[in-house]
């Protein structure tokens, strides 16, 4: 029962152009009605009574309307409309005693906002049947591994790939032997076994899921479900992990605070399911980058390296060639190492492409050929810095392993925990398109920056690569880098800045000025242009100044011309310059604070009742708000109150009336108001001597107004209102808050040939001014005569002559008049209708179609 509003906003790489978040059009989606029943007793015929209750539509506009249309299946056939509610989140049934037909019931709802003149549809199609249950714990459910009699057969195995699998389990069945479809799922994928008994939140991959045509396993004969499967797609090779599901079914039970019925779920015991992801064939770790390639980024000119203050750029080659090298103590006799062994008994080496390419002109048989490769960075993949302070690692590796001669960092410590629970968090990169060979003399060099370091401080840098497969390599040659040392220049003498601007507010003025780096800045303020009787005095230090582009010097009062001095000094030699010339800035007057946001009705029956409404709106921190309510639109007669907080209930009101309210926001300190809030109507609950329960909210505009006679004149039926009736049937539209008129004329009497409406131009402009649909139900058809439909040119000139016409609408069925041609299938009556002036003037044109 709620409208969603979504938004697709791209967030691209910052070389990308895209349409801004603003300019992207919203999709506005609606739910379904949650409808459920209870059974609350029985008459003193022995007749089940049942609630059926639901969840109240909310909107943004809190001022709609809202008209549910409840309808019910009879023995799973057709629904059919029973009743429309307005306004209302419950409704009471009776079943009579012996009456062995089975109910069931789905709700819609019609939504009308303010000046609409077409509803926003709610559309359910889940059913409520009419059955009482006795909650209990549903099954775990069973999971399986075949269903050899689905179409086709489905096997675990066969769904189990490198990167994705699925889990079958049997549909759960009801004490009547049916499938129990409206139990949900809740499904976790865990990594560790230990996270079984204590299940993470943030590994839920499913909360409350029901069961789509997607997930159905059907058996091949019958069709009927056997089963549910569920996809799990995005997974590791070669890992395992534990699949962790629950039902969950929900039963109205009491509340144990105040005995109201409350929905809550109960929960079966867990299944779990192991799956182990199939090796990926096809992808190989990536090689772990040598250095070089791996570096930093030097200017080919200077040849200094890209290293700055807090970061540095790192380069790597996107295509390189390698040699094998084997450690030191490893024998070179295995021919038929494979590449798990190669990462432990050695590592690929740079080398230039004249060495690799004489290298793969040796004969294979030759001594001294060595092993080799063609190393390629697929464009896409992930280039995954790791930067740690040189000396804390140094630290760590001395506290873990005290056992270790001398201090150094060994490559095997880059895989220790102690290393990595010390780095730097880093962005990624990504490696580059880039187009051609090396072969075709294109560099196939691309940077990697790294930031968020110390000046003047040493870091150890490595690389992993990562393919689309997300498999790592090892780290790559670690490198040392050494970021700059800041050494500020200081001034001689310090000069006094000529430049200071600033930008008042009713409190404050922010000061700009050029700053001299290292330099301090002393600023003086007063309400004279006599420096000497400056009543504020502000020290700059260069370190305040070092990262904001200005300087605030607050506490001032509003509406006032401050004048300010500034001067340079030198912190260590404690020279200073002069003053500057006084600056003239005038801080503005308080303004009002902004409209409040948010105002509305509380929802929930004690929003709005007999004797009182309760508003809301979001309260902002230091304000005070005052609500003025009345009567009428213009406020004329008003009540203003003083309030605090973000509620207020307005007493002593009269029912079945129309209040109209509007808040403002009052600042204490500075004693202005806002501007009013737009203004909401609302109009309070009638009372129980003002109707009876059982009132049709629906009935058709009858009686009064409205002249329906018994009797016929020459076979027509006249029905009319005209005079001082059609003021009384203006008057009823418009203290009616529903968008809909109906005229129920579907039952005439005896021997009708023909039936005549007759309305004057007060009930037309009644229905205009509204915006209200006239619904003519006729015994040969139903009709919507829309707001407006006879206001032409030719309505208004003829108004012009005289204030009140009176218009006249005959039809009959089938029509006596109307020939059709010999090439015509009439398969239904013809439906007559003649549209005029009751003094003769025929209606040529209408605004819209009947």
């Amino acid at each position: 029962g709620r409208e969603y509003s979504i938004t697709v906003v791209p967030k691209p790489s910052e070389n990308v152009k895209c349409a801004k978040a603003e300019e992207i059009k919203a999709i506005k989606i609606k739910t379904e009605i949650l409808l459920q029943a209870q059974k609350i007793g029985y008459n003193n015929d022995g007749d089940t009574i049942w609630k059926l209750f639901w969840n109240p539509i909310v909107m943004e506009n809190p001022n709609i309307k809202v008209n549910y249309k409840l309808s019910r299946y009879t023995n799973n056939l057709n629904p059919i409309v029973i009743r429309e509610i307005y306004d209302k989140d419950n409704y009471q049934i009776t079943i009579k005693k012996g009456d062995t037909n089975t109910y069931s019931f789905k709700i819609d709802a019609d939504v009308y906002e303010p000046g609409a003149v077409l509803p926003i549809e709610f559309i359910s199609e889940t059913r409520v049947e009419l059955k009482e249950q006795i909650p209990q714990t549903p099954q775990a459910p069973e999971i399986v591994d075949i269903f050899e009699t689905s179409d086709p057969p489905l096997k675990y195995e066969d769904f189990l790939e490198p990167f994705s699998a699925s889990v079958f389990w049997k549909a759960p069945i009801t004490g009547e032997g049916i499938i129990d479809g409206i139990i949900t799922y809740d499904i976790y994928l865990l990594k560790d076994v230990k996270d079984i008994n204590s299940l993470p939140s943030n590994y839920k991959i499913a909360s409350d899921i029901s069961m789509t045509d997607a997930h159905k396993i059907k058996d091949k004969d019958s069709g009927s479900i056997i089963g549910y499967k569920y996809d799990l797609n995005g997974l590791t090779s070669n890992s395992t992990y534990y699949f962790v599901i629950y039902a969950k079914k929900n039963y109205l039970v009491p509340n144990n605070t105040d005995g109201l019925m409350v929905t809550r779920p109960y929960k079966s015991t867990p299944s779990v399911k192991v799956i182990i992801t199939e090796p990926d064939a096809g992808g190989n770790r990536p090689v772990a980058p040598s250095a070089p390639p791996f570096g930093v980024e030097e200017d080919p000119e200077t040849g200094l390296k890209s290293i700055t203050y807090t970061g540095a750029t790192l380069v790597l080659d996107k295509i390189w060639y390698a040699f094998y090298e084997k450690y030191d103590n490893e024998e070179d006799d295995n021919e038929d190492d494979n590449e798990e062994d190669d990462n432990l008994r050695g590592y690929w080496k740079q080398c230039s492409k004249k060495d690799f390419d004489e290298n793969e002109g040796l004969d294979s048989e030759y001594v001294n050929k060595k092993k080799s490769q063609k190393v390629v960075y697929e464009a896409g993949w992930s280039v995954k810095p790791h930067v740690v302070s040189y000396s804390q690692a140094l630290d760590v590796i001395r506290n873990s392993k005290k056992e270790r001669v001398g201090e150094y960092i060994a490559y095997s410590d880059l895989f220790d925990d102690v290393i990595k629970n010390r780095e730097i968090p880093q962005r990624e990169a990504r490696v580059p398109d880039i187009v051609g060979d090396d072969d075709q003399d294109q560099d196939q060099t691309f940077p990697i920056n790294i930031s968020g370091l110390k000046e003047n401080t040493t870091y150890l840098v490595w690389l992993t690569i990562e393919n689309q497969n997300g498999l790592s390599s090892d780290p790559s040659d670690p490198i040392i880098i050494t970021t700059q040392v800041e050494i500020p220049p200081k001034p001689v003498k310090p000069i006094v800045p000529t430049d200071l601007k600033g930008i008042p507010s009713d409190s404050f003025v922010d000061l700009f000025w050029t700053e001299i780096t290292g330099m301090d800045y002393e600023i003086k303020c007063g309400t004279s242009d006599d420096i000497s009787q400056a009543s504020i005095t502000k020290l700059v230090t260069y370190e305040d100044k070092r990262d904001r582009s200005f300087f605030r010097v607050d506490s001032l009062a509003p509406d006032t011309v401050y004048y300010f001095w500034i001067r340079a000094k030198n912190a260590e030699t404690g020279e200073a310059s002069e003053y500057s010339n006084p600056e003239l800035i005038k801080t503005e007057a308080h303004k009002p604070p902004a409209p409040p946001t948010g105002f509305g009705i509380k929802t929930g029956p004690d929003g709005v009742t007999e004797s009182s409404i309760t508003y809301q709106w979001t309260e902002l921190g230091e304000m005070n708000y005052i609500l003025e309510i009345s009567e009428d639109i213009n406020f004329t007669q008003l009540k203003s109150i003083n309030v605090n907080g973000d509620t207020y209930t307005a007493g002593g009101l009269i029912s079945n009336r129309r209040y109209y309210a509007r808040l403002f926001a009052y600042d204490p300190k500075t004693q202005l108001r806002s501007m009013p809030t737009r203004t909401i109507m609302v109009i309070t609950n009638k009372s129980k001597s003002e109707y009876d329960s059982s009132f049709d909210l629906e009935e058709a505009v009858t009686g009064d107004g409205l002249d329906i006679p018994a009797k016929l004149e020459d076979g027509v039926w006249v029905i009319s209102s005209l005079g001082a009736d059609a003021h009384v049937l203006g008057e009823r539209i418009r203290s009616r808050y529903d968008s809909i008129v109906k005229i129920d004329l579907s039952v005439p009497p005896e021997k009708t040939t023909t039936i005549r409406l007759e309305l004057s131009s007060v009930v037309l402009d009644a229905l205009a001014s509204m915006r209200k649909e006239l619904y003519l139900i006729l015994p040969w058809g139903e009709y919507t005569i829309l707001p407006g439909t006879f206001q032409t040119d030719e309505y208004f000139r003829m108004k012009t002559r005289s204030n009140e016409l009176e218009f006249r609408l005959e039809t009959q069925s089938p029509a006596s008049q109307y020939v059709p041609l010999q090439t015509m299938a009439i398969k239904t009556p013809v439906t007559d209708f003649k549209l005029s002036y009751i003094n003769g003037s025929p209606i040529s044109i209408l605004n819209r179609p009947i």
